[in-house]
């Protein structure tokens, strides 16, 4: 009776739809629960370290916080070796399949670590953690529903976490899309999108209305498109070395692990200490930072300082491989880039301080990361003022042209390659198979660009099992 129904029929849009609601709920949930924590955690980062102005004596207090964190994470990690690092490269390698991870000690490293952290000041974002929260969540979950669903609603799940993190909805599909499967699929499109609506429901019941970067009302004016592109310039070679340092440091970290002692986290925490009692604005993940620049009026050697400090102690805290972000703290640094810039040219000219800020922060993800329409999405949901559209554009634009030329790599896909290296077996070997879709099978009737498929795996050519004839071939 119900067999023509769109709903009931496995190779339409809509048959998950009632999966990727319950993936939605569920993903939003801990995906929210754990930004709510974050939020705790930076607050009393913030004062802990604060106390410090009242009495030396309490530097003791912290050198044992820090102590107790290091041990921690150290140890606590051990449970899931490929939950280290920014949980970009995580959630990107969970939803194209490039390894295994247990759901459940993801998350407990994940979280636990992030919190750490970040109670420690160390500069690690909330929203690479959310997405592959939100990811494994969503993994989990699966396992109640139809094999066939877990890629489709694992995608959605890391769409989710960056969306409630970000209280980005379009961001969080863009970047899976574009990061993720690098591709276009109105069904991974259509299944994540609603994953992300009731996830971004959920997230509104439990965080509330939010604006991550408040900002005011501009004029745009023509005379401020030769500064937008040649901050364009400037954020992509800044990208660029910020790929270069990281990675390399990357490379030095890892050869302080020994045999029953792993001490690659111990310059994070050093830094947390010198940082946190010297220079306390460029602690934690970076949002009151990016929200102060747009503020207030920091002096030009002020900006120098926080700038130098942020790339470096950033660099630092991911490249030790120590669970948390680098979303935000990377878009602090960028932040900082185009505040300096507009001091610089604000003494001979009238300039938007807020412009130069939201576009070179936006682009300073473009330059690290390659994702150019996630980009240009940020700087109108984490603003919600669409007018930032068109200055992300041109700046975003140009860096993208620059790293472009210069032929260099986005930083997402070096460290996912890395955490592959480092977590699972390598086989060069090539092998060719034969499947067979059977009628009425979710994979009967839909396009290949609409299957996810796992890493490594590419269909070369399909056979109409009647005629034999080749249909359609992919190089």
């Amino acid at each position: 009776m119900f067999e023509g129904l769109l709903l009931t029929r496995k190779n339409s849009i809509f048959h998950m739809l009632r999966y990727c609601i319950f993936v939605g709920f569920v993903s939003g949930y801990s995906a929210s629960l754990y930004t709510l924590l974050v939020e705790y955690a930076s607050h009393y980062s913030n004062i802990i370290f604060s106390l410090i102005n009242k009495s030396k004596w309490y530097i003791l207090l912290i050198v044992a916080l820090l102590t107790v964190s290091f041990f921690v994470c150290t140890y606590i990690v051990r449970l899931s070796n490929v939950s280290r690092g920014s949980g970009v490269p995580q959630a990107l390698g969970l939803l194209r399949g490039c390894f295994i991870m247990k759901w459940i000690r993801g998350l407990i490293v994940m979280i636990t670590c992030s919190l750490v952290g970040t109670l420690c000041g160390l500069s690690l974002g909330s929203e690479g953690p959310a997405m592959i929260i939100g990811g494994l969540t969503a993994m989990g979950a699966s396992k109640l529903l139809p094999m066939y669903t877990r890629n489709y609603m694992v995608t959605g799940g890391v769409s989710a976490g960056i969306a409630v993190a970000f209280n980005a909805p379009l961001s969080g599909i863009m970047i899976t899309l574009e990061e993720g499967h690098k591709r276009f699929s109105p069904v991974i499109a259509f299944n994540s999108a609603v994953i992300v609506l009731v996830a971004m429901v959920t997230s509104h019941i439990i965080l509330g209305y939010r604006i991550i970067v408040p900002v005011h009302e501009f004029v745009f004016a023509p005379i401020d498109i030769p500064f937008l592109m040649i901050l364009g310039v400037v954020v992509a070679l800044s990208g660029i070395f910020f790929n270069w340092m990281l990675l390399t440091l990357k490379r030095l970290f890892k050869k302080l692990k020994f045999k029953h002692v792993d001490l690659r986290y111990l310059p994070a925490f050093l830094l947390a200490l010198i940082i946190g009692v010297l220079l306390l604005p460029a602690t934690g993940g970076g949002l009151p930072l990016i929200k102060s620049l747009l503020k207030d009026d920091m002096a030009l050697r002020m900006l120098l300082i926080l700038a130098i400090t942020k790339l470096l102690y950033t660099i630092v805290c991911t490249s030790t491989g120590v669970p948390g972000g680098i979303f935000v703290p990377m878009l602090s640094v960028g932040a900082l880039v185009g505040a300096i810039f507009a001091k610089l040219i604000g003494f001979s000219f009238d300039v938007h301080i807020e412009l130069f800020v939201v576009s070179a922060m936006v682009a300073y993800f473009t330059s690290v990361s390659h994702a150019y329409f996630t980009a240009i999405m940020l700087a109108i949901e984490l603003t919600h003022n669409p007018l930032y559209a068109i200055p992300a554009f041109i700046v975003c634009s140009v860096t993208r042209l620059i790293i472009y030329l210069l032929k260099t790599h986005g930083l997402y896909d070096k460290l996912l390659d890395i955490t592959i290296k480092e977590n699972t077996d390598h086989v060069d070997d090539t092998e060719i198979f034969q499947a067979i879709i059977e009628e009425g099978s979710f994979a009967d009737g839909r396009l290949i660009n609409d299957l996810i498929l796992p890493t490594g795996v590419k269909v070369i050519q399909c056979n109409d099992k009647e005629e034999n004839e080749i249909k359609r071939h992919l190089a």
